[in-house]
């Protein structure tokens, strides 16, 4: 039996598609098959979620503009996920590793190790992009999927048994990176400074302490001149009053 070509296969699963989500106007790339798996954290270990079936990362007329979609073959519950700037991956031998909007860790397994890369690089490039652009508006919410009919698979027949392998637990330490961290932060902080009452509440901030600070310059002054006005009062006094005690002496001595 002769496999459907490409085009064919994306054409197709693109009605498909459209049929659960009008919005979603092209499929970027697709993979045949793969298994889901999400990280326990508080077991340290990799559990398999019950999500397997075709991958669809698809563009839409709507936001959020890019999804990945994993149409589930062993239940009706779907599997969608929203790429945005701040969506992460990393590439490993066996698995392609990300954190969805959930702040949960999953691990995808694919059939075919060249789909695996090629979903890695697309969705590499769609999260740059998102980056460089201007700040996404909210995400409308995701529709609910439901049960898909029977897609064309991209490839030759799975092998049954195909042997499946938890991600390794180590590649988690290194999941986050500290320069899209970094680069997030310095966006947040950006977007600050254009907030108009942010910056009123930071002026008005500094007005105030400006104003202690003249107050207790004042009142420094204050304290010294009070100070220095003490200190010369009894020497005053006593210059004043030479010249008289001097008179009385001379006085009582019969001088005059």
């Amino acid at each position: 039996m002769q496999l459907p070509d490409r085009e064919q296969q994306i054409e197709y699963n693109l009605t498909v598609l459209k049929r659960r989500d009008a919005a979603i106007i092209k499929i970027l790339d697709m993979a045949g098959h793969v298994v889901l798996y999400q990280f326990n954290e508080d077991s340290k270990a990799w559990d398999r979620k019950g999500v397997e079936g075709s991958l669809f990362v698809v563009e839409r007329s709507t936001e959020p503009r890019y999804q990945f979609v994993v149409l589930n073959r062993l239940s009706s519950e779907n599997l969608i996920e929203t790429v945005d700037a701040d969506f992460q991956t990393e590439l490993t031998d066996q698995f392609l590793l990300y954190r969805n909007l959930k702040q949960e860790i999953l691990g995808v397994w694919f059939y075919s190790p060249p789909e695996r890369t090629a979903i890695s690089d697309l969705l590499g490039t769609l999260t740059g992009d998102l980056e460089e652009a201007a700040e996404p508006p909210p995400a409308e919410p995701e529709p609910a999927y439901a049960a898909p009919p029977p897609v064309v698979v991209p490839t030759a027949p799975m092998a049954a048994a195909a042997p499946l392998v938890s991600p390794p637990a180590a590649n988690v330490a290194n999941f986050f990176n500290m320069d899209k961290l970094k680069a997030k932060l310095a966006g947040q902080l950006r977007g600050l400074l254009d907030d108009d009452g942010f910056l009123t509440l930071l002026a008005n901030e500094y007005l105030r302490q400006q104003q202690r600070a003249l107050q207790q310059a004042q009142q420094a002054r204050q304290r010294k001149e009070a100070a220095t006005t003490s200190a010369s009062t009894p020497t005053d006094a006593v210059a004043a009053s030479l010249p008289a005690h001097l008179a009385s002496l001379m006085q009582s001595a019969g001088l005059k």
